[in-house]
This record gives C-alpha cells, structure tokens and sequence, in this order.
C-alpha cells in the first residue's frame, strides 16, 4: 500500500469501528479486538539495566494477540509503538503464528529509498512505521470545527461555542 492508501484504509476503519473524535490507541485496541472476536492485550515493559529504549512487538496467541511496548518512554511514544503492533494486526501481517519484531540490523543503507520501504527490514514493518505516523497525527489533530446556528446567540455565547469545537456562525443555515 501506499501512504495514501493506508490513509484511506485507516479512516475507514476507523468510520468503521465508530471512532469518529480523537484518535485513541487504546480505545482503538478494544474496538478492533471487538470487531476481530479475539483480546488484544497490551503489556509495558522494561528493559533490565536499559531505560528509555523504544521497543514493541506483536506476539500472536491463537485466541489473542500480545503487544509488548517499552513503559519507560513517554505516553505519546508508547502510543505510536502501539499503532505500529495495531497495524500487524489490521493489516493481518502475521501469518501462522508469526511473531513480529522488526530486525532493522538487515537494512540494506546502501539503497535507502524513502516511501519505498528500504528504510526497513520488510515491507510489513515500512506499512506498520508509516501507519503509526498516520495514526498519532490523527490522534494529535484537533477535532474539526462544527457549523452551528448562531443566530440566537450572544458574542460570548459564540465564542464558547468555538472554544467547544463549533464555529458559529450568524445566521447559518
């Protein structure tokens, strides 16, 4: 897939699993479990001696899936690692049993082409690094501004209504 394509891929099933405000790594979890009929549960963990390293990965059960991330790395990089082991998953990347953990020591740094996925390992981990992207920019957008009729309302009154997420507008019909 293509950047555009997992855009596309990813706000509809999003649409799709009712996550229609802020994205949420989280809810976004228990909501494709759901639709998936199987846990995905999501465990931090430290490395012994070794703090702050990014780490995840994807440990697939035949009833339920693991996502193991780092838990002494900061909340919004907890997430993105998330996204990356949601993206397996949606994507349905693992195969037969198949544990995902990028091997990045196998980059070949000779041909690095951006967007052609030779920044990593597999095309698998190029789609879960750039849905992950994809994902945390969703997650950190603001939510869009919603028209409402403001012909009844003071000037405070509207701006409170901006400050909510409305724009209101006088008079909109």
């Amino acid at each position: 897939m293509t950047d555009a394509e997992l855009r596309k891929f990813w706000r509809t099933l999003l649409k799709d699993l009712g996550i229609v405000s802020r994205l949420d790594p989280w809810i976004l979890c228990q909501r494709l479990a759901e639709r998936l009929g199987k846990s995905i549960n999501v465990e931090g963990h430290t490395i012994p001696g070794v703090s702050g390293v990014g780490f995840g990965s994807l440990v697939p059960f035949p009833d339920e899936y693991l996502i193991v991330h780092a838990a002494d790395v900061s909340i919004p990089y907890q997430s993105y690692i998330i996204c990356h082991e949601l993206t397996h998953i949606a994507r349905n990347h693992p195969r037969g049993g198949e544990m995902l953990c990028g091997n990045f020591t196998e980059i070949d740094k000779e041909n690095q082409e951006p967007g052609a996925g030779k920044y990593f390992s597999s095309w698998k981990e190029w789609e879960a690094e750039t849905s992950a992207a994809i994902l945390v920019e969703m997650a950190n957008r603001p939510a869009p501004l919603i028209d409402i009729d403001a012909s009844g309302l003071s000037e405070s009154e509207r701006l409170y209504a901006r400050a909510v997420g409305g724009r209101a507008l006088r008079g909109f019909r």
